[in-house]
């Protein structure tokens, strides 16, 4: 149910690193990255380790060490903090003109538990950007091979042969660091594209017991990606011109609630309201204001939270689906299959009113359920099996 949890992402969004394909096309809608186009999913690893209480800032060695600024080699025994990692998805929803659309979604390794599949997290978003922006994704060739070493504001650049999980690349390599942080950027050198990324970065102390004599000097957040695979996913409806109602409405209201799924004991739902806004809209995408509200049981009402969000023509799981395409899909139809995160996308639902559409693993779901007539999204669930938490949504209004 990534549309309707791109609203109430609970997790911070780690940087997802977009790579090229082991083969780019040479055209596409945006000269300056012709291997860009709408359907394209990028996988990359991602790891977060949270060093509490010594305020240094490391920087990553070409091996994927970590070094402080005296030169020790933080090691595991080192970490008392906690430590994360999984894979994120970056997919191109819509290319229209000078803007991109794209849609991101996190996975948590979850192994540890049992697990050998990635479980979904609740952090799913949407952005709107200009087509073929430089940015810490990607950098157009031209400009990149005109950027130079700064020591004045601590900017290191040079070439490297990188050695990535998806082979070796001809890069250009950029460091940056000051005070407060270090942020390493392999870049390559054809396509601009990331292809490995390394962040260090300080915060407030958190209270934490410390050894005798030792001061907590703030906390340090080490985070690091690499490109694993790009595969192109197949949406019925990618080039269905969406339905005339997305340029016309004024709001969406969804209701929910949170349950456990199979508790031994009983309990009340929690409540959920969803309020969704447009702000603006193009041919074939559409962004929102998203407002919150979570009322806990025995809890005094809290502030709503609002974000914004947006939606392409071409992905699963949106706020719309094309009418055209819905009537033509078959119960236990599969849509796609993801090699890595092993989500399979299936249709498991259709009546003469709805068709519903399942993305799943072993690890968690995201189910999306659509008017047949008007391509609506009309209900949404997300569940995971580390908390049993079903999320789940219905559209109660429309303005």
């Amino acid at each position: 149910m990534k549309s309707i949890h791109r609203a109430i992402a609970s997790l911070t969004l780690l940087f997802a690193v977009i790579a090229p394909a082991p083969v780019l096309a040479e055209t596409g809608p945006i000269p300056a990255a012709p291997w860009m186009h709408e359907g394209m999913v990028f996988t990359s690893s991602w790891i977060a380790i949270h060093v509490p209480g010594n305020g240094k800032v490391y920087r990553e060695n070409p091996d994927g060490t970590w070094q402080d600024d005296v030169g020790n080699t933080l090691s595991e025994s080192d970490l008392h903090g906690t430590s994360a990692s999984g894979v994120s998805q970056t997919l191109i929803t819509c290319i229209e003109g000078d803007k991109m659309v794209t849609a991101t979604q996190g996975y948590a390794n979850v192994q540890a538990l049992g697990l050998t599949d990635p479980m979904p997290l609740q952090n799913a978003s949407g952005f709107v950007s200009p087509a073929g922006q430089d940015n810490e994704n990607w950098i157009d060739p031209a400009h990149l091979a005109a950027i130079k070493t700064d020591n004045a504001i601590g900017t290191l650049v040079q070439p490297a042969h990188w050695k990535s999980p998806s082979g070796m690349r001809d890069a250009i390599r950029i460091d940056r660091i000051n005070s407060d942080g270090f942020t390493d950027h392999v870049y390559d050198k054809k396509t601009g594209i990331c292809v490995h990324y390394a962040i260090s970065t300080k915060s407030a102390p958190t209270p934490q017991p410390l050894p005798l004599g030792e001061v907590n000097q703030g906390d340090t957040l080490l985070t690091q990606g690499d490109f694993l695979a790009e595969h192109d996913i197949k949406v019925p409806w990618s080039h269905e011109d969406p339905p005339a109602w997305i340029d016309q409405f004024k709001a969406l209201h969804f209701r929910g609630q949170i349950t456990i799924r199979n508790s031994a004991l009983p309990m009340v739902p929690n409540q959920l309201t969803l309020d969704l806004l447009p702000m603006d809209h193009g041919n074939g995408w559409i962004r929102v204001i998203a407002t919150l509200n979570v009322r806990y049981q025995n809890a005094p009402a809290g502030p709503p939270s609002a974000s914004h969000t947006a939606f392409g023509r071409t992905e699963f799981g949106g706020l719309w689906a094309g009418p055209k395409a819905l009537a033509k899909l078959k119960q236990g139809d599969l849509l796609d299959e993801d090699p890595i995160t092993k989500m399979r996308t299936t249709v498991t639902q259709v009546s003469d009113q709805s068709v519903t559409i399942s993305q799943s693993n072993n690890s968690g779901e995201i189910v999306s359920q659509y008017d047949k007539q008007s391509g609506m999204l009309i209900g949404s669930s997300y569940y995971q099996v580390v908390s049993k938490q079903d999320w789940s949504f219905r559209l109660q209004g429309r303005e």
